[in-house]
């Protein structure tokens, strides 16, 4: 798929997909609303982490009941807001070998989920952009 007029736009909600009638739900809320309640740190880490993120090309938000899904032509991680930190999963063809990372999960033959948590703008170091480039790539 190359741009998102390519994309499939549910007529519910508006949320465009890369498979025609993909399941979802169209329950969306705003970033915002992600925030509410938690601290300013956990925001200042999402912004930060949104702005190198957007270096890697075009990125597109869509904040849903559970989680703020960042997609490029398809979603490849999804950040889960805490009271003062975030969690992310992001996809990969392999399990990420790190420390950083505190769980992963095996969704197909090539597709694993790998989660890490960001407390601090540290975090938002080579090593996370680097998977988050390879995720990107993946979905576009």
């Amino acid at each position: 798929m190359g741009d998102e007029e390519d994309l499939w736009r549910c007529p519910e909600c508006g949320r465009r997909f890369t498979q025609t009638n993909q399941s979802h739900s169209c329950v969306q809320i705003s970033v915002d609303d992600h925030f509410k309640s938690k601290t300013l740190g956990a925001r200042e880490l999402f912004d930060l982490l949104l702005k190198q993120v957007k270096s890697f090309g075009p990125v597109r938000t869509d904040a849903v009941k559970s989680a703020i899904n960042l997609t490029h032509q398809s979603h490849f991680a999804m950040v889960y807001v805490r009271k003062a930190s975030l969690t992310i999963d992001l996809a990969s063809e392999a399990p990420l070998m790190s420390d950083r990372v505190f769980r992963s999960e095996q969704l197909g033959p090539r597709l694993h989920l790998n989660y890490v948590i960001l407390s601090e703008p540290e975090d938002i170091d080579n090593e996370l952009l680097n998977w988050l480039r390879d995720a990107y790539d993946r979905a576009g």
